[in-house]
Order: structure tokens, then C-alpha cells, then sequence
């Protein structure tokens, strides 16, 4: 499955999130690989964004916390966590399709089980 970067931004654009998350958002986008994965230093994030560090921060929240991007796997100091970005469920838990009946990109499991059933 294959990760629609501007179907996601699309998405991003029509939501009711404030100006300073869209453009957080539009750097995840802007770095994701063609898995939806996106791995941003702050300090590149607050620079491309032209946002103070509590802004990136707060919007990085915000996004986590409303279903944008979901955290995959945590980093240490100095390294950038990978972060899956998706379009939030539905109410009822549903995930929401983007165009062409594709949904959300898959979880970190999903892409290492496809990999191992495509090596056997």
C-alpha cells in the first residue's frame, strides 16, 4: 500500500486545525518517505515551519493527539522520533479512506510482516 502525500495535506488543509499545525504538519508531509513515515529534528521543524520551539512542540501535541501522526518508534537525545502519519478514525473507530478507497499508511508490524511474507 502506498502512502498518499497529498491526499493527507488535502486533508490537513480541510481541518479545523489552527495555521502554526497545518504548517508543522505540511514538514511531516514534506519529509515523509513513500510509507508515510516521517522522522524530523525539531530544530529542522522550527526552522522550515518558522516556528518558536514551544510552537512546534504544542503543535506536534496537537497533531499526535488529534489522529494526524501516530508515534512509531521513540528516539533518544539528539536523534528524531518516527512518527506514521495517518488521517484520523472516524467517530465509531473506523479509519477514514482517502480517495481511491486507499486507507491510512500501514503500522511499522504491517510493513515488517509484508516484507517477510514477500521474502518467503
Amino acid at each position: 500500500m502506498t502512502w498518499r502525500r497529498e491526499e493527507w495535506v488535502g486533508a490537513v488543509k480541510q481541518s479545523n486545525l489552527s495555521t502554526t499545525v497545518k504548517a508543522v504538519a505540511r514538514i511531516y508531509a514534506d519529509y515523509a518517505d513513500p510509507m508515510g513515515r516521517s522522522w524530523v529534528l525539531r530544530d529542522t521543524l522550527c526552522s522550515e515551519a518558522s516556528v518558536s520551539d514551544t510552537s512546534a512542540k504544542r503543535a506536534l501535541q496537537a497533531l499526535v493527539r488529534d489522529g494526524w501522526l501516530t508515534v512509531s518508534e521513540r528516539a533518544g537525545r539528539g536523534r528524531s522520533t518516527l512518527y506514521l502519519l495517518r488521517v484520523p478514525a472516524r467517530k465509531g473507530g473506523s479509519q477514514r479512506p482517502l480517495k481511491g478507497g486507499q486507507f491510512d499508511p500501514p503500522t511499522i508490524r504491517q510493513v515488517i510482516a509484508s516484507a517477510g511474507s514477500e521474502a518467503s
